[in-house]
């Protein structure tokens, strides 16, 4: 049965999403001031990025002023929930975006989503952008609540037809997003929707670094638009047709093993770690592809990336990483969100969220395939390039 799970999976229908960057340039410090209602007692929490880490502060809000004070190094989406201390009044979210060196002013006569605010270069870009979403804002609400009507119903008929409504919402949603980045290239709220694109895999650097060099570089030159930078020039040396980069690394035994001394055999070269979901589709593709190519010159390179080594072993011990043609390795770094600066993690542009990533790597040590669908009979694919 199809649910409205199903139907928003992976995205909130109205909630701006922005990159996760390194930063590095000077913190400066930000204020906000706000005053609600004078009857609006309660508490009020804020979630922002600085420096690449989670911040939450919380506060207590007295006939409805309340204020917040930080650190930023570039601009940053910030979240408050109010929650109210008559527990009969429902809790309110409101997003916000913080710039450094600003103070931003939230005011209002009843609750938190009454209050207007007024900030930086960056707040005036966002409110120009839930403009456009108000549309969808509006008849978001409706459709979910009919969702939820006729699923309480077993109307599958009319759950279908209003789960195509929102889709058709999230599709019309991304769309305004695309026009935004590319209409606004002197703001970090703009920079940071297109940037999404770069957040993981980049499929087409060659494309990506096109759009990037159109922003100013007033926002390239942000700590955001250097991580950028650095990404986009790291995955043009992974391009097909290019020779891998060379590493070595121990083995289970702790014998070094050198990538290019493979030259001879196709390589798939997996980098993974336990702490991603979902795990056990990936470990079943790697042994099935184990199994099916054992005949076709092909050896799997499976690169643990942790520091962990008793878990490694154990790891690769439950996950039946031990045939023959399955090469165990450990690069011995626990990734975060920060880029790896060892050899290995610049070459391959590791962080927590760069893998589980792979390459097919040719006979004569040249990428063949870069990101291999894990997902949709790889041994397939794998078999098809290997053996023209």
């Amino acid at each position: 049965m199809m649910t409205l799970r199903h139907v928003l999976a992976g995205s909130a229908m109205l909630t701006l999403t922005v990159v996760s960057c390194t930063l590095y340039a000077q913190q400066l410090p930000f204020k906000i001031e706000g005053q609600m209602g004078k009857d609006q007692q309660g508490m009020l929490s804020i979630r922002y990025e600085s420096m690449h880490t989670l911040v939450q502060d919380s506060v207590k809000v007295s006939n409805g002023a309340f204020q917040f004070s930080g650190q930023l190094q570039e601009p940053a989406a910030a979240s408050l929930t109010f929650i109210p201390e008559n527990k009969s009044v429902r809790g309110q979210f409101k997003e916000i975006f913080l710039d450094p060196a600003t103070t931003i002013s939230m005011k209002g006569d009843s609750n938190l989503l009454s209050t207007q605010v007024k900030g930086g270069p960056s707040q005036t870009d966002l409110d120009a952008l839930f403009v456009q979403y108000k549309p969808l804002q509006e008849k978001g609400p409706v459709l979910e609540k009919q969702f939820k009507e006729y699923q309480e119903a077993g109307d599958e008929e009319n759950m279908k037809r209003v789960g195509q409504e929102l889709q058709a919402l999230r599709v019309r949603r991304r769309e305004i997003q695309i026009a935004f980045a590319k209409s606004h290239l002197n703001s970090f709220v703009g920079f940071s929707l297109w940037a999404r694109q770069v957040d993981g895999f980049i499929k087409d650097p060659v494309k990506l670094e096109a759009e990037f060099n159109t922003y100013s570089p007033a926002v390239r030159n942000t700590p955001s638009g250097k991580r950028v930078a650095a990404s986009l020039a790291i995955a043009g040396k992974l391009l097909t047709g290019i020779q891998a980069p060379d590493f070595t690394l121990n083995d289970i035994s702790g014998k070094p093993v050198t990538l290019s001394s493979l030259k001879g055999k196709n390589v798939l070269l997996w980098f993974w770690s336990r702490n991603f979901i979902p795990f056990e589709p990936f470990s079943f593709a790697i042994n099935k592809i184990s199994r099916q190519c054992k005949d076709d010159n092909l050896v799997i390179v499976s690169v643990y990336c942790d520091s962990d080594q008793q878990r490694w072993l154990t790891e690769v011990e439950e996950a039946s990483f031990q045939t023959p043609n399955i090469i165990n390795l450990i690069h011995p770094v626990r990734l975060t969100a920060e880029a790896d600066t060892t050899t290995v993690g610049k070459a391959y542009d590791l962080s927590m969220g760069m893998i589980p990533h792979s390459f097919l790597i040719g006979t004569d040590g040249k990428i063949l395939v870069r990101d291999v669908n894990f997902l949709s009979e790889p041994e397939l694919e794998i078999k098809k390039i290997i053996n023209k």
